[in-house]
């Protein structure tokens, strides 16, 4: 499965695609904007043998799949009550998923598959389902939710919510450990435009200078940073080729600042695993420069 999102950044940064002509006396740097479009390729994954606190004996969970928009838990009940009921995301002990980090609470959005033994009994459930049960039956369901942000690692599974977090004859199961769900990246340029010559300063010729043909003029230094791992998923590096004291800014796609950091050190590491994946910039700041570095969380 595809999802798409559109960046544009300067190549004379970012790609450092650039040109140097000089037209009737003056030095100009040309550069062009080039546009993105990121695919981003959501690979499904299934955890066979999932971590979990087991909270009473006759509660655990099977399995956990990992979709492009859902997340689904395999749940498992050994018989040990007569009566048992399933609840929907429409029943009153509606299933959750808690994470304590937080406090975050998400919401089933269905319940299906409800199997007594290899039979199915309910395709699907949106209030409740009762059946009576022998000792030592084995019942599973399936309980599907939205996919949660990768930074939730933990979660609680409470039937009925957190005030239920104690009672011995609800499904819960504790201290579920998530799995990040597989992305790949992939850009594709789409769009090119070329930006306005700038001036960069004016020639100058005079009769003192004719004859050894020297001409004044200024050209923008190559790159003096470089950053790495890119794409990343934890940590990113920035180097500076010439040490100098530098401001580095983290920024999202719509240029908001998420962190900023001073630095004087030939290289510098940010952390970034808190962040969601998707494509970031780093403004560097010097005395008498800025730079624009673009990189990828996966």
């Amino acid at each position: 499965m595809k999802r798409l999102q559109l960046f544009t950044f300067s190549a004379l940064f970012a790609l450092g695609a650039s040109s140097i002509s000089a037209q009737d006396g003056v030095l100009t740097n040309e550069a062009t904007s080039v546009t993105y479009e990121e695919e981003v390729i959501f690979k499904p994954r299934t955890d066979k043998k999932p971590k979990f606190e087991q909270w009473q004996p006759y509660y655990s969970i099977n399995k956990i799949e990992y979709t492009e928009d859902e997340m689904v838990i395999t749940f498992d009940y050994k018989g040990h009550y007569s009566w048992l009921t399933f609840y929907g995301p429409e029943g009153l002990m509606a299933w959750q998923l808690i994470d304590d980090a937080t406090g975050d609470v998400y919401h089933s959005t269905a319940v299906t598959n409800v199997k007594m033994g290899k039979n199915v009994i309910a395709e699907e459930v949106i209030d409740n389902y009762g059946s009576f049960s022998d000792d030592g039956q084995n019942f599973t369901c399936e309980v599907h939710f939205p996919r949660l942000p990768r930074a939730v690692k933990q979660v609680d599974l409470i039937e009925g919510g957190k005030y239920y977090r104690e009672h011995s004859n609800h499904f819960n199961v504790y201290d579920i450990q998530l799995k990040t769900p597989k992305v790949k990246r992939k850009r594709v340029r789409i769009q090119e435009e070329v930006i306005e010559p700038k001036v960069e300063e004016v020639a100058t010729v005079t009769e003192e200078n004719t004859n050894e043909n020297k001409i004044a003029a200024t050209v923008e230094e190559a790159p003096t940073f470089n950053i790495y791992p890119n794409p990343t998923t934890t940590l990113v590096n920035v180097e500076q080729f010439e040490t100098q004291a530098a401001t580095l800014e983290v920024l999202d796609l719509q240029g908001k600042i998420i962190q900023t950091l001073n630095t004087q050190e030939r290289v510098t590491t940010i952390d970034v695993s808190d962040y969601p994946a998707g494509s970031y910039f780093i403004k560097v700041s010097t005395e008498n420069t800025q730079h624009t570095l673009p990189f990828i969380i996966e």
